[in-house]
């Protein structure tokens, strides 16, 4: 479903989780605004959800560990609030893509469970109020190509785990504490 560029607005309607077989969900530039409804988790089917640069707010609903076919999930540039919940990195293992930068009250430690992620290429974090250190299990990312986590409040050592991210091309850790 590719709804992108149409100046959509109101809230995310809960019935689109109806649609039990859609594969691909494709919502980016339109101005929906509100909190994601749990519904979206009876959308089993999902590979892609894909809502960049709306004006959705609230925290990521837990919900999302139900759908485990997700490849692609990205719902940059937003208000969203609250912490990654480490429940859809253990569920979700087969994330390609994982951007959720730009949505500022995104908060709290890295989570642990994103070493789980073995088929990431790419992490993009950056832009939020992200704390506390680099977790060592990102060296378990084998396939991660590009990491991001620029504007971040992210301190202490580099863990020397990076190291084993041989297809990592690209590592921007600027404007952190």
């Amino acid at each position: 479903l590719e709804l992108s560029s149409n100046d959509f607005t109101g809230t995310f309607p809960s019935e689109l989780g109806l649609l039990t077989d859609l594969q691909w969900l494709d919502i980016p530039a339109n101005d929906i605004s509100g909190s994601l409804p749990t519904e979206v988790g009876t959308m089993t089917s999902l590979e892609w959800f894909d809502m960049p640069s709306s004006s959705l707010t609230g925290m990521l609903p837990t919900e999302f560990a139900l759908l485990t076919k997700l490849t692609e999930l990205n719902i940059k540039f937003n208000r969203l609030s609250g912490t990654i919940p480490a429940i859809i990195l253990r569920s979700c293992t087969q994330l390609k893509i994982l951007e959720l930068q730009g949505n500022r009250n995104l908060s709290g430690a890295l989570p642990t469970e994103l070493g789980l992620l073995s088929n990431l290429s790419s992490l993009e974090l950056q832009r939020n109020q992200l704390t506390g250190f680099l977790p060592s299990e990102l060296g378990t990312m084998g396939d991660l190509t590009l990491l991001h986590l620029s504007y971040n409040d992210i301190r202490g050592p580099l863990p020397s785990e990076i190291g084993n991210l041989s297809n990592l091309r690209v590592l921007d850790l600027q404007a952190n504490d």
